[in-house]
């Protein structure tokens, strides 16, 4: 009997861990802090290579690490209810879908070297892209033209639709490149409806929802682009009247982006090192039995118990150093 768990499962489980973190005030809240930590430089990496050498791997972090971790800690700082998202994988409408043409190995399929600004919309994946307007569109119909690659070589026009190109053995098919960026929340000419967009390059878009300065600037990164979704859907707003409010589950949202930003503010140790980051839930102050509630603790090592609450993440970085004039903008991105 054939079966699978869904997207939405995955999605459902992410917002669990969101949600989670939310808090409201009661006795049962529970609280999400990234601790930081380790001063000592990582040892010599099995080439011999020191720290400081470019080519230099990082350690991997393992759940055996959690005492050393504890051990390390120097600070740590709450996360606050804003500073986690649902996220997806950014692409900009104007470098094309970078991730539809990798190809896939066990199935045979070599991936495409260029593939230009092309996208895809068939039976399972279909590109959504943000244009120069903050806008993010879902690609729902793509020019019947195209190329053939196989082997990641084109074919010379020997397949001339997707479905002979798929039907060949290792065949990838590349729909005709975007010349038309999509603009706007519909393709209604009166604004009155919600309807698809049509660009003259025979590309059709669904508009989903537009980004808001906030969170272009606190969540929207090179590689990620935040979905607004629940609460964060105004009355009113281009993605309540015309986009798609349920664009958490249509997207197959996985991943969650957690944003920290470690401030002068804040009272940390200045003009020193910190190699390792850590998700902690629910930490307890030193002495146990009571949850850690405070936005910050410069004392991490002293202030906390040691080994309370669950490590829930744990990453191992290059060298940061604070300093008085700098901010450390920590992006982590979880995935589900």
């Amino acid at each position: 009997m054939g079966a699978i768990v869904t997207s939405k499962f995955r999605t459902q489980n992410l917002m669990v861990f969101i949600d989670q973190f939310k808090t409201t005030g009661s006795a049962d809240d529970n609280f999400l802090y990234l601790g930081f930590g380790r001063a000592d430089a990582w040892p010599n990496d099995a080439q011999g290579n020191v720290e400081s050498s470019g080519n230099f791997t990082l350690p991997d972090p393992l759940d055996e690490d959690e005492s050393q971790y504890w051990t390390d800690i120097v600070g740590a700082k709450r996360i606050q209810n804003d500073d986690i998202s649902p996220v997806l994988p950014r692409l900009d409408w104007d470098t094309g879908d970078t991730i539809a043409f990798d190809g896939d190995t066990a199935a045979g399929i070599t991936g495409i070297a260029d593939p230009g600004r092309s996208f895809v919309s068939i039976t399972g994946y279909h590109s959504t892209v943000m244009n120069s307007e903050y806008r993010i569109y879902m690609c729902t119909g793509e020019p019947s033209t195209g190329k053939c690659y196989v082997g990641g070589v084109y074919d010379g026009g020997t397949a001339t639709s997707r479905a002979t190109c798929e039907a060949t053995a290792g065949g990838l098919w590349l729909p005709a490149g975007a010349s038309d960026e999509p603009t706007g929340y519909t393709g209604d000419t009166s604004g009155l409806t919600a309807q698809p967009i049509s660009t003259s390059d025979n590309y059709e878009w669904t508009f989903l929802y537009k980004l808001g300065m906030n969170d272009i600037i606190n969540t929207t990164t090179n590689d990620w682009m935040p979905v607004i979704h629940g609460a964060g859907i105004i009355a009113g707003s281009e993605q309540a009247d015309f986009g798609d409010s349920d664009a958490i589950y249509t997207q197959k949202v996985r991943h969650g982006l957690i944003h920290v930003r470690l401030e002068t503010a804040d009272g940390f140790t200045e003009d020193d090192d910190f190699r390792q980051v850590g998700l902690l839930r629910d930490p307890e102050l030193t002495g146990g039995g009571t949850k850690a509630q405070a936005a910050v603790y410069v004392d991490a090592d002293t202030s906390l118990e040691a080994d309370s609450g669950q490590l829930i993440y744990l990453e191992n970085r290059r060298a940061i150093t604070r300093a008085s004039d700098q901010v450390e903008d920590l992006k982590l991105v979880v995935e589900f």
